[in-house]
């Protein structure tokens, strides 16, 4: 541009010199010399604006960067976004599944027993009984609620046709017995289920016991000895018998605690601690058409001195508190 207006301008001179213009000389030059001027400046505003052009396309490119970027974060934060609704979808869906599962439509709560226990990462709640609709496949049910890493869940151990009682839970959470003794049912069975393992168990005393008395309610006396309370399987005056002792690891049975008589009957028991058992039972007046609850402890080391020997003890009427 600079080389243009020079050009103009000496072309100017030129022609003011031939044609015979009166101009000075040092007019001229003084002419020149501020149009060059004005022409420096209008190339450094040029020269500025030039900078500011670039410095706005890049301010521009860096903007369109920075948006794509945000753009590209934001879709991927969507993606994200869309694949935890996805993922909480399904986790309510699978809880709305448990929740259905652990409902109990058409059945009623028999018995309830309470557990605090944990084994292999879950935790156990609860066992209970419950009676189905008679249209359902079988009549009866035991089921434990249980607690994991993925919420709750119902775990069936039982179904039968038959009548379940007797229900016991080992003191360390990992042995459940029960049976499915009823009056006029003829022989019952003893059902132990591992807790741990899932695995159940069936079995008989119909040997070790007197004849057609059955099994029909159960005491840990510790995570090996089971105690259980026998009777007669039928008629109107048994309420009881007497105790037993079952070895779990050698699966033997004895007689550990008798009556004196017939009309002392035992038939529950609890275990009040280390030291002492609690023993239920009914004594039936010499007529056999009433009964009255007593009660008798006895101390745990003389069980186990019994079960070491293999002998037995004998309760009476006299022994009650």
């Amino acid at each position: 541009m600079k080389k243009i207006i020079s050009a103009t301008l000496a072309t100017f001179v030129a022609v003011g010199l031939l044609s015979g213009c009166a101009q000075d000389n040092t007019e001229d030059v003084s002419r020149i010399s501020e149009l060059e001027a004005q022409v420096g400046s209008l190339e450094d505003s040029m020269s500025a604006l030039e900078s500011e052009k670039e410095a706005l396309a890049t301010a521009c490119e860096d903007e369109k960067s920075r948006l794509e970027s945000t753009l590209a974060d934001a879709e991927s934060k969507q993606e994200e976004l869309i694949g935890e609704n996805d993922k909480l979808k399904e986790e309510l869906e699978s809880l709305e599944q448990k929740n259905a599962e652990l409902k109990i439509p058409g059945e009623s709560i028999k018995e309830m027993i309470p557990m605090e226990y944990e084994l292999e990462g879950w935790y156990y709640h609860a066992l209970y009984f419950t009676k189905y609709d008679v249209d359902s496949e079988y009549n009866y049910a035991l089921s434990i609620i249980r607690e994991g890493k993925d919420g709750f869940e119902r775990v069936t151990v039982h179904r039968d046709y038959y009548f379940i009682s007797g229900m016991a839970i080992s003191p360390n959470g990992k042995k459940l017995v029960f049976t499915d003794f009823e009056m006029e049912g003829g022989l019952a069975t003893i059902y132990m289920y591992d807790i741990d393992t899932g695995e159940k168990r069936g079995f008989s005393l119909e040997d070790e016991l007197p004849r057609e008395h059955d099994a029909f309610s159960f005491c840990w006396l510790d995570d090996r000895y089971l105690l259980m309370a026998e009777k007669l399987d039928h008629g109107s005056i048994a309420r009881g018998g007497d105790i037993y002792v079952y070895d779990t690891e050698t699966e033997q049975c004895n007689a550990l605690i008798e009556t004196s008589q017939h009309e002392l009957q035992l038939q529950y028991f609890n275990v009040l601690n280390d030291e002492l058992i609690l023993i239920k039972g009914v004594l039936y007046e010499e007529t056999l058409n009433f009964t009255e609850d007593v009660f008798f402890t006895v101390k745990t080391d003389r069980l186990y001195e019994l079960i070491e020997s293999g002998g037995s003890m004998t309760i009476s009427p006299d022994d009650a508190i």
